[in-house]
């Protein structure tokens, strides 16, 4: 009875060390109980709001690291001396002091740098905290950071449900960031279908065949290729700007629709409008010459014309009778011309076509020389 008695005594003392020895390890280790990121506000002082949890009083440095989806570093921070206390710790700009602050050789961190937030994408934002007196034990903490909503993407032109004139359109959009915040793997494309009859333009991004694609987009204006599969007249279309990350979809524009009108009289519908000011739209010349008419309340009978290089220089006609021979412009209706340009003999290119009326109003148009 004496020999059962002593082995739970000695159970009982081992029970009593395992505990003495477990508390010793709680009481010597701090964790990191939350750290608070905006990434509207990724400056040093948004960096320094830090919560830690210690039972006992010791002495830590904190390492903070953000890195990006590709997992490459942007910005390190260390700390000075931080003096725990038992219980909580909270910090912030005034009690967590960096005194190493590197922002790496990168497109992202030197954003990072300038604008002290995050451009968009999904970042890791990662505190350690290392031990340096009393406390023997200290801890890492890691979040991820969406920011992908920030970023502002949006269609320009050919506006939504608008008819335009070419078949041959400049696709205008925009996105808020510089392209060379791209991470690796990421990447614009433009979208365009054809839309079946009572068919929504999302209904056909999402739907059907793509009638062109573009990726890889470097610029916010697509011209629509000349040698691309035609855009018909008396159809609609639908176009959307897509980012590409790793082969999926992470953010898109809306999805806008425009047709080319119905060619009910092909004889009148050769002549395009002239504007005041050039927009996307461009006239794609053919057998040399140039159809156009204007909204004006009255009839011109005496026309000045120009053409000018995409280089801006203005472009003579190559004639010997100045006076008889120098634009080629005949009227063939009310407001309506034809200009013939083998006078001009234009090289393969963009052009621009400067009119000015009996008023010096001034029209103008941009057309391609295909030859």
């Amino acid at each position: 009875m004496s020999e059962i008695l002593q082995i739970k005594k000695n159970l009982s003392l081992l029970f009593l060390l395992f505990l003495l020895c477990s508390n010793l390890i709680i009481s010597q280790n701090v964790s990191v109980v939350n750290a608070t990121f905006n990434e509207y506000n990724a400056s040093i002082s948004g960096l320094s709001q830090i919560t830690l949890s210690s039972s006992i009083e010791g002495k830590v440095r904190i390492e903070a690291i953000i890195t990006n989806v590709s997992n490459v570093t942007l910005l390190k921070l260390v700390s000075s001396e931080v003096i725990v206390k038992k219980g909580i710790t909270s910090l912030n700009n005034s009690t967590l002091k960096y005194t190493q602050v590197a922002y790496t050789n990168h497109p992202q961190a030197d954003y990072m740098k300038t604008f002290n937030q995050l451009p968009s994408g999904i970042f890791n934002y990662c505190i350690s905290v290392i031990p340096l007196q009393s406390i023997e034990e200290g801890d890492d903490y890691c979040q991820s950071i969406d920011a992908t909503e920030k970023e502002q993407l949006y269609l320009i032109n050919p506006a939504d449900e608008d008819e335009i004139e070419t078949p041959t359109p400049i696709l205008i959009w925009f996105h808020s960031e510089p392209f060379n915040l791209l991470n690796q793997g990421e990447f614009f494309r433009v979208i365009l279908v054809e839309l079946n009859e009572n068919q929504s333009a999302s209904s056909g991004i999402t739907a059907n065949i793509p009638y062109f694609i573009k990726n890889n987009l470097t610029k916010h204006q697509i011209q629509y290729p000349f040698d691309a599969k035609p855009l018909e007249y008396g159809k609609r279309y639908a176009w959307q700007v897509q980012k590409i990350a790793n082969g999926n979809i992470i953010s898109t524009t809306e999805a806008w629709e425009f047709s080319l009108p119905k060619k009910n009289n092909p004889t009148d519908f050769k002549y395009v409008y002239l504007k005041e000011k050039i927009d996307g739209s461009i006239y794609n010349v053919q057998n040399d010459r140039i159809y156009f008419k204007y909204d004006e309340r009255y009839v011109s009978t005496n026309l000045v014309c120009k053409i000018i290089s995409d280089k801006r220089k203005e472009i003579k006609p190559e004639v010997e009778d100045v006076e008889t021979s120098e634009e080629g412009v005949k009227q063939i209706g009310s407001n309506k011309y034809e200009l013939d340009l083998k006078p001009y003999k234009l090289k393969k290119g963009y052009y621009i076509l400067e009119v000015r009326d009996e008023k010096n109003n001034k029209y103008q148009l941009k057309f391609y020389i295909d030859k």
